[in-house]
């Protein structure tokens, strides 16, 4: 046995006490990390949001984070970089580490709503977001809501006396695309919209806005049967509620005047204008991987963007879509059919650009948010209060899950009465 130097033994022993008092220390930061960021959403108080004073956000509101901005914006983080459920269950752990360069929050946003498909869950992510950070938004003011016949202008928005310049954060609500307007009110604004097959986004918005009464065809066995038949002919005399909504909605909401219904030249250059306009378009029927997209887009965090389905309709208001009148709908409302696929195809593109953790990503999201499902949703139980959608019932004493069950219109009054109490009371959009 060889005798080691006292001095080198004492210095190896003292550099051994470092490096695990090193590595102890770091393991503790990141693990208080954590357990902040996790009791940050768990702290999201409904009381807060329901029985908010006057309009302001109280320390326990911003409890999420504190502003590094003058406006009130907080910092993104990397939540899933000290979750071990999520790094054990990831296929590229090396990626996934590479998110430690810290991105900041896009809070600029304009979410394009499209009708019936899926805009006023989105809508309500939104909100809950920007609620949290004291961000503004544009609304029309009171009980109105912009015009679903007219394109969008900032005159319709409402006008605060103590905003300087009346430009705003987020435009959540229903409005007809008009780039130009859109930018004077949202300036510097990343764009997101949502899509859905036509041929059952046409048949949900048929039965939502029960166009069918409209045109006296209620008690036919199959009104949206009746109606695609003789759609030219309905479509036509324009007699019944939300016309302009049953033929290429989706479309007409982006901006198409319903004169280029047919001419597909124009179409296709709007499609080309779109494609080159919006940041993301999600699709409905891949709502959860649509997130994930928006989520790294925004660099927001999973908790960002969890949510409760709301706006699902019930049976008695749901028609019957065999093969044989699925394409003649498709017929009927091509514009809306080659706006699906274009956005469909380039969706995918996005999905392989995101890189390979967008599988564990989406396993990791779709594991919170079915927690969430589980800890809120009472199975089976309805709320039919309106006849037309089947309103999920929640879990008693769950302040969390009544935040994230907060819909569009509810978001939507708390953020104009907050607005009105920090800025004065507006002037109503025309």
């Amino acid at each position: 046995m060889t005798l080691r130097d006292p001095k080198v033994v004492f210095f190896s022993g003292r550099t051994s006490l470092l490096v695990v008092v090193a590595i102890s220390a770091v393991t503790i930061v990141t693990t208080c990390l954590h357990i902040q960021h996790y009791y940050s959403w768990n702290s999201y108080s409904y009381s807060s949001v329901i029985g908010y004073k006057e309009g302001h956000l109280s320390d326990t509101d911003l409890s999420i984070g504190r502003s590094h901005e003058a406006d009130g914006i907080t910092k993104a983080y990397p939540y899933h970089l000290f979750n071990a459920k999520y790094l054990n269950s990831s296929q590229d752990e090396t990626l996934n580490a590479s998110e430690n360069n810290i991105c900041d929050p896009i809070f600029r946003i304009v979410f394009l709503k499209t009708h019936k498909a899926a805009s006023t869950t989105t809508a309500a992510i939104f909100e809950r977001y920007g609620y949290y950070r004291n961000l503004t938004f544009a609304f029309r003011g009171g009980e109105k809501v912009f015009s679903a016949r007219v394109p969008f202008t900032r005159a319709l928005v409402a006008k605060y006396p103590g905003l300087t310049n009346n430009t705003f954060h987020m435009l959540t609500n229903h409005a007809r695309y008009n780039r130009k307007e859109m930018e004077l009110v949202i300036p510097n604004a990343t764009y997101i919209t949502i899509l859905r097959k036509p041929e059952d986004q046409l048949e949900s918005a048929f039965g939502y806005f029960e166009m069918y009464r409209g045109m006296k065809i209620a008690e036919k066995p199959n009104p949206f049967k009746t109606f695609i038949e003789n759609a030219a002919s309905f479509y036509k005399n324009k007699s019944y509620a939300h016309w302009e909504l049953s033929r290429n909605g989706m479309l007409y909401d982006l901006g198409l005047d319903h004169r280029n219904d047919e001419d597909e030249s124009i179409i296709r250059d709007k499609i080309l204008e779109i494609d080159r306009d919006f940041h993301l378009v999600m699709i409905q029927e891949y709502y959860d991987e649509s997130l994930i997209l928006m989520r790294k887009l925004l660099c927001w965090e999973f908790e960002d963007i969890l949510y409760l389905s709301r706006g699902v309709r019930s049976a008695s208001h749901r028609f019957k879509v065999d093969i044989e009148l699925k394409e003649q709908v498709r017929q009927w409302t091509r514009g809306d059919v080659l706006l699906y696929n274009h956005f469909n195809r380039t969706f995918w593109k996005k999905v392989q650009d995101y890189g390979p953790s967008f599988g564990s990503d989406l396993q990791y999201f779709r594991e919170l948010n079915q927690g969430v499902y589980e800890e809120c949703v009472m199975e089976n139980k309805f709320d039919k209060t309106d006849k037309r959608v089947d309103k999920l019932t929640l879990k008693t004493n769950s302040e969390k899950c009544k935040t994230l069950m907060l819909g569009d219109v509810t978001f939507t009054k708390i953020l104009t009465k907050s607005m009105a109490t920090r800025f004065g009371k507006p002037k109503l959009g025309q």
